[in-house]
């Protein structure tokens, strides 16, 4: 049997991969840095968390963490604090990159890259990378404060395979100069155990229908601005509505500073950031989920919102979708203001709604399902083995 090995878990893609390799029967363990950020944790995805018991979300209290959810033994912590002298840090990553010497395979998702040469250094052994979206930024410029992305050019060109998730990104690696033949298409993978729908009770009783916007505030990258003025559209067409936004990101004061010129505050609330088991019961207490509306292609929200029999809106560029990809997803698409308002409105019918949120459970589960994941990357992992 094989074994191995997902190092890190860069929006808990490595511990849903790992979930559904195991669930097969694969002996599949996830190395998780410490300290790192609550969302690259899978308690994120396990428990309910307190955000303001956590302190700074980049470095959480574990003790916290674990007082609800503790990690299965197939997790292992690599610490990367600075100890008692001066070369325990340079020691325990020796160590580190021993311990990843025992696995047949090992799948590298963000940075993993940045230390790949060393792991090749050490073992001479393949390996493999996960690509969430790292490629846009790979050969950035050296002012930029994201040129530390091109670090892991090394890792990326010495990799046997590349999967990536991210569908706009599928021409990025021919023109950036890494190899097509290593490059290979995998889903996001979505526990359809965990993402479901349930009974909970309505985000508000006063208000129909409620649209649960819940991508990070970052204008550029989501385009929260054409959601809120899409809304303020929509509400002289139902003053009932609600729309309910995320009060996290880098542009949280330019949107409530819109809400508030637009005068509709009334009609919108800022919920705090949340875990996935708390995001899970926001999916299933809204009518209308709103995912982002820059890039061409769905990240995780929509799926796991989809997978709750939620109907979503997003931008979606449905050719590249079926090229890639070989279906596109059941979502209302939308990019400009007045688009997202034009999908809302053919939204209002709970019939329509229900529709989406039929079809869309039925896309998920039968194209982004951790388990059928993990079986298209089991393959490849053997052709690399080969």
């Amino acid at each position: 049997m094989m074994r191995i090995a997902h190092v890190f878990n860069q929006c808990n893609d490595g511990w849903s991969i790992c979930k559904g390799l195991r669930a097969i029967g694969v002996d599949a363990h996830l190395w998780l840095r410490f300290p790192s950020s609550v969302l690259a944790l899978p308690h994120w995805e396990e428990s309910d968390i307190d955000i303001e018991q956590l302190g700074n979300m980049e470095n959480p209290d574990w003790d916290v963490l674990n007082q609800s959810w503790t990690p299965p033994e197939f997790v292992h912590i690599w610490s990367i604090r600075k100890g008692s002298f001066p070369f325990s840090r340079t020691i325990g990553f020796i160590h580190f990159l021993k311990k990843l010497g025992e696995y047949d395979l090992v799948v590298g998702h963000s940075p993993f890259a940045q230390y790949a040469r060393y792991y090749k250094l050490m073992h001479r052994k393949q390996y493999a990378v996960l690509d969430a979206g790292d490629i846009r930024y790979v050969d950035i410029e050296e002012e930029s404060p994201l040129a530390g992305y091109r670090k892991c050019r090394w890792g990326y060109e010495h990799a046997d395979k590349i999967f990536f998730t991210n569908i706009d990104t599928v021409d990025m690696f021919r023109q950036k100069g890494l190899s097509e033949q290593k490059v290979v298409y995998t889903p996001f993978a979505i526990d359809t155990n965990l993402y479901k729908k349930t009974d909970v009770e309505p985000i508000s009783q006063e208000h129909h229908p409620v649209l649960f916007s819940p991508c990070r505030q970052s204008w550029t990258y989501k385009g929260n601005d054409r959601v809120i003025t899409a809304f303020h559209k929509y509400l002289t067409r139902n003053s009932k509505a609600l729309l309910v936004m995320i009060d996290w990101g880098a542009d949280s004061a330019k949107s409530k500073q819109l809400v508030s010129t637009l005068g509709i505050g009334r009609n919108v609330r800022w919920l705090k950031v949340m875990s996935k088991k708390l995001l899970i019961r926001c999916y299933n207490a809204s009518d209308v989920v709103l995912d982002q509306f820059v890039y061409p292609a769905s990240g995780t929200l929509a799926l796991e919102a989809m997978a709750c029999e939620k109907p979503v809106v997003g931008h979606a560029d449905l050719s590249l979708w079926q090229r890639v990809h070989g279906s596109a997803p059941p979502i209302v698409n939308a990019a400009s203001s007045d688009e997202i308002f034009e999908a809302i409105t053919q939204l209002e019918a709970e019939e329509t709604r229900e529709e989406y949120g039929t079809k869309g459970r039925k896309w998920v589960a039968e194209t982004c399902a951790a388990s059928l994941v993990a079986r298209i990357q089991l393959q490849v992992y053997r052709e690399i083995s080969e």
